[in-house]
């Protein structure tokens, strides 16, 4: 898909990736809810470039609640909320040849891996995101955000800590 819009969707349930944007360019994806689904909730990848995805949820998926996969440019992951999914919130950030993408303010809570993960890639940004209570699968093992392979990639002004009485995130 090529300039092209999702708004206001729900996609409950569904037995694969519950949106996925793959080789596409300038794409808006907002204000909708993924839950339950067998994938990850949005999957970003083969080669898509310079599109948006704000203001979504993403809940009790399989994988990750966003995942970045193959060759993504220029994406900006923002304003989105990740819980309760069956890996990380964010996840495959850099993977495969991620450059230039923004994450930017999203809350991922209480994920069974990392809130955010950046692995490889180069000159990407996660920026003033919130990693709430995650490392659920395997408490202290996963981190709110992870750093791996990756360079000349920017990472300021996330928090991330652990609210609960028993805390699961890694130190």
């Amino acid at each position: 898909m090529t300039e092209g819009r999702i708004e206001g969707c729900r996609v409950r349930g569904w037995s694969a990736d519950g949106i996925s944007l793959q080789k596409g360019a300038r794409n808006r994806v907002s204000k909708c809810v993924v839950e339950n689904c067998r994938g990850p909730g949005y999957h970003a990848g083969g080669r898509e470039t310079d599109s948006e995805f704000s203001h979504n949820e993403a809940r009790g998926n399989h994988g990750d609640g966003f995942y970045f996969c193959a060759w993504v440019t220029r994406a900006k992951v923002r304003n989105n909320k990740s819980i309760g999914n069956k890996e990380s919130g964010v996840g495959g950030l850099g993977e495969g040849g991620d450059i230039d993408n923004i994450v930017e303010n999203n809350l991922c809570q209480e994920n069974a891996l990392c809130g955010i993960v950046l692995w490889d890639g180069a000159t990407n940004s996660v920026k003033n995101n919130t990693c709430l209570n995650n490392s659920q699968a395997s408490p202290g093992q996963w981190s709110g955000i992870l750093l791996s392979k990756t360079e000349k990639s920017v990472v300021s002004g996330n928090r991330c800590f652990d609210s609960q009485r028993t805390n699961t995130k890694s130190r």
